[in-house]
Parts: C-alpha cells; sequence; structure tokens
C-alpha cells in the first residue's frame, strides 16, 4: 500500500514575532499561570499556539509588571482568538482582580458575541459561578460582574467608546476593520492612568483601508528587534511571495491546522475563492490592491469639500455589498456647469434602513426616480418595498442598462464631466474594483473585487438614472371651465 502522507499541522510559533528579552519561565511570564487557569479552572485544552503566544506576550518585567502594554496577533479566521481573549478576560478578572475591562469591536453584535462566550465560560466553571453577580444584559449595555468587584463592559469601536472609563485590559477584535483612529484614541487612553494594563488586538490581514491595523504592524515590525519596546507584535502568516499551493504557507497562517481546521476545508476554500480572499482571509497576508483601475482618471474629478446645491436634477440608486453586510445610496446632480456631481449620501450596516433613509432624501431632493438592480444581486430584495412604499418612480436596472451604467461613468470620467468630493471609501472602490464581461460589454464585479464596491456601483446606477429616466411633467391646476 502507498504510504499516507503525513498529517499537515499548524505551526506553533508565529512567522513574525518580538522576541522576549530573557528565557520565559514561570518566574519571568505570567503566561504558565494563565495557562493552568484556563485548563484547570476553566477546563479548556489550549491549543499549541495558544499556549506559545500565552507565554511571550505576558512576559514580565523585573517588576513584576507586563513587559508589553500593547499585543498585536494576527492569525487566519477560524483559529480560536476569540476562546483565546474569552480565557485571557477571565484569568485577568479572576486572578488579578482588575477592576474594569473593556471589549470592543467595530459592530456592538461582534464585541457582544466575545463577552457572551466569556460569560458562559465563567457560567461554566463552578468556581468562577459562585463569585458571579447577575450580568446586565440591556441591548448595548452588556456587563459581567463579579462579587469582589471585578467588571467587563461591551464598547462599541468609535469616537466615544470607553470615555470617562478607566480600564486594565482592553480586548479589540477585528482591528482590520478600524478605518480611523477614533476607536482607538477613546479606548486605549483609558489604560493612562492603570498600573499594569495591557490592551490587545487580534484580527486576519487587512487591506488598504484599514489604516490602524496597517500602521501598528508597521510600527511593530519596526520595533520588533527593540528589548525596550513595549509593543508586541504576533503574526502568523504565508510569506508575502508564497504560493497558493504551498502547504507550509498553510501551516505558518493557521496554527489550529490539523487539530480544528481541516487541511481539507482549505484545499477547498483555495478552489473557490479569488485569490485576494484566499490570501488575506486563510494565508493572513496583506494583499496589493494596486491592480489597473478600470476608472484610471478618477483622482482628476475629485473636489474635495465640493457640494451639490438642491433643487437640481438629480438621480439617486441603492446597491448593497455582495455578502450583504452594509447598503448605500448613491446620488447624481446635474451642475449649472452641464457636469455632474457624484457622491455616496448614505452608508450603514444591513439593509433596514435604506427606505426610511431614502423616503427623506427624496422628499428633500425629488429625484426622478431611484434606481437598483433588477436581478441576480443582492439590492434587488428590496425592490418590491421600495415600488410599494416610495412616492417617487422605482427604475430595475438589467444586465444591458446596468452595462452601460458602468460604461457611462467610465466615460465621464474619462471625460472630466463629473465631480465628486473625495470618500475614501468610494475612491478604493475606483482604485480596485474588479471587472467581468457582460457580453460585449463590462460591469464592476462585486465579488471579485478586493474591497466592497456597491457605493460605486450606486453612484453608476444613480448616473444612469439621471441621463436616462425622464422626469414627470410637474402637475398645474386644472382650468376652471366657463
Amino acid at each position: 500500500m502507498p504510504s499516507r502522507a503525513p498529517e499537515l499541522l499548524g505551526t506553533e510559533a508565529p512567522r513574525l514575532f518580538t522576541p522576549p528579552q530573557r528565557d520565559l519561565t514561570p518566574q519571568t511570564s505570567a503566561g504558565f499561570t494563565f495557562i493552568d487557569f484556563a485548563e484547570d479552572v476553566l477546563g479548556l485544552t489550549l491549543l499549541p499556539w495558544q499556549k506559545w503566544l500565552a507565554v511571550h506576550a505576558l512576559e514580565l518585567r523585573d517588576d513584576g509588571r507586563f513587559r508589553f502594554r500593547t499585543v498585536l496577533v494576527l492569525v487566519a479566521r477560524q483559529n480560536g482568538k476569540s476562546t483565546f481573549l474569552q480565557a485571557l478576560l477571565l484569568w485577568r478578572m479572576w486572578a488579578d482582580r482588575i477592576p474594569m475591562a473593556l471589549i470592543a469591536a467595530q459592530s456592538l453584535e461582534k464585541a457582544e458575541e466575545v463577552w457572551a462566550g466569556a460569560v458562559e465560560m465563567a457560567q461554566g466553571s463552578p468556581e468562577l459561578a459562585a463569585e458571579m453577580l447577575e450580568p446586565i444584559l440591556a441591548a448595548g449595555k452588556k456587563e459581567l460582574r463579579t462579587t469582589f468587584g471585578s467588571r467587563c463592559k461591551v464598547q462599541t469601536a468609535n469616537r466615544k467608546g470607553g470615555r470617562s472609563l478607566s480600564a486594565d485590559l482592553i480586548l479589540l477584535d477585528e482591528l482590520r476593520e478600524h478605518h480611523t483612529w477614533d476607536a482607538w484614541a477613546a479606548l486605549t487612553k483609558t489604560t493612562m492612568a492603570r498600573k499594569n494594563p495591557q490592551t490587545w488586538a487580534t484580527t486576519n490581514a487587512g487591506d488598504d483601508l484599514s489604516i490602524v491595523l496597517n500602521d501598528l504592524r508597521e510600527t511593530g515590525l519596526r520595533q520588533i528587534e527593540d528589548p525596550a519596546t513595549d509593543f508586541a507584535i504576533f503574526e502568523w502568516s504565508g510569506a508575502d511571495d508564497c504560493d497558493l499551493d504551498d502547504r507550509q504557507a498553510w501551516a505558518q497562517a493557521n496554527p489550529s491546522l490539523g487539530r480544528t481546521i481541516a487541511e481539507e476545508s482549505i484545499a477547498a476554500a483555495k478552489t473557490t475563492d479569488p485569490e485576494w480572499v484566499f490570501r488575506t482571509e486563510v494565508l493572513c497576508q496583506r494583499v496589493n490592491l494596486a491592480a489597473v483601475s478600470p476608472l484610471p482618471r478618477w483622482p482628476h474629478v475629485r473636489e474635495p469639500g465640493s457640494t451639490a446645491p438642491v433643487g437640481a436634477p438629480t438621480g439617486f440608486a441603492v446597491d448593497v455589498s455582495w455578502d450583504r453586510s452594509r447598503a448605500w445610496i448613491g446620488a447624481a446632480v446635474r451642475l449649472p456647469d452641464g457636469r455632474t456631481h457624484l457622491e455616496a449620501v448614505a452608508s450603514d450596516e444591513g439593509t433596514e434602513w435604506v427606505l426610511p433613509r431614502l423616503r427623506e432624501l427624496c422628499e428633500r431632493w425629488s429625484p426622478v426616480a431611484v434606481g437598483l438592480q433588477a436581478s441576480g444581486a443582492p439590492a434587488s430584495t428590496l425592490l418590491g418595498e421600495l415600488e410599494e412604499f416610495l412616492d417617487v418612480p422605482v427604475a430595475a436596472i438589467g444586465g444591458a442598462d446596468l452595462a452601460r451604467a458602468c460604461g457611462s461613468m467610465f466615460d465621464a470620467v474619462a471625460n472630466g464631466t463629473v465631480r465628486h468630493p473625495g470618500q475614501e471609501p468610494i475612491d478604493s472602490a475606483a482604485r480596485h474594483a474588479s471587472i467581468r464581461p457582460l457580453s460585449d460589454a463590462w460591469v464592476f464585479d462585486r465579488k471579485r473585487s478586493p474591497v466592497d464596491i456597491a457605493g460605486l456601483m450606486a453612484e453608476a446606477m444613480a448616473l444612469w438614472v439621471l441621463s436616462t429616466i425622464k422626469p414627470k411633467p410637474k402637475r398645474t391646476a386644472p382650468r376652471r371651465i366657463r
């Protein structure tokens, strides 16, 4: 019988990491006591990489405080980041009896998932459960409390998160989704007056919009050999130039491979994912998105701070991200000089907000119509609702018209007959949108684009609406018959 290939196991140590100042022992790292707590008190079986991370990230200084105030962990998705953070939280609360810990993520829902897992973990431990008060479960105000005064609150990652609080432990999940420094500034400054604080930021690889992660990663790599640094980076990732079939790179980015992640699962993802998705989500690599733009002259029509006059001819359109995570409303407004002002006038998570926001916009701007793709697109599920409840025409844009919309936007940008105020998500979409053929034309491709291009699609369809749909004649009072 042919010999069976050896099982592929994830690597215990990260590919890139801040080295310790000295040998790590129970006297020089609190990671050993954390491991004992997680396994003996919480009943967890930590994976080898989680133990390695605990020992290295919880290195101690000579005075007994943590060497690192900030810990950045990059690892591919589904490897056990959340479980590690939950155990870390409970250890700091029960072993160190810290007064306050904060959990934050880009959405409140994500932060509450980590919090709920920690609560469930604590309730499953008789030792911890005996010292728990009833958790506060009010929406947006969830809190884990103990009889000895240690608390954990959930915060939304925004400019208001954590202000007025003082915290000993900050857990920031999915740092890649932080597109501004607002949340980082608000949350991390809650540790300024604490004697032995830590901020943990965990994530997989980011993209061009992940400005906080990208900057912090560069800082961590720049200081990686500095023995005086109090900033640690631990990155499990494939080498930048690795082949997609490189099994060793799979193991480098997925330390749980062969334990909780099957090699077959990664092979299946490689078969179905666009390359940039596989590199980002599975190999934990930041992909260079500087590909050839389908709108190469987009920067030349940017006019920062420009606004559109209310009352001018206007078209609106709605589009939804291919994963349905976010919806966009785009506007096209005809200017007195003959050009068209393009702008994403609204964007938020989900789609429930779209109809009420459109009603407000339509009441103010009186657009000729609101457009969205007729079928085969995430936004098409909104068609019936908009047709029923909007007081303006709704234009269902089919395949040929969608190609015309994309082509018209290309021509308008190339000819300089449009302007836009400069919005980073839209600018990024214009730089990096992928296209796919449609008969003898092409359209922007939501799924295969490395960034969310739904806002750009909404603007292109709004331009088509404004250029194509004729406004209804204004009603006039009927003449009296004498």
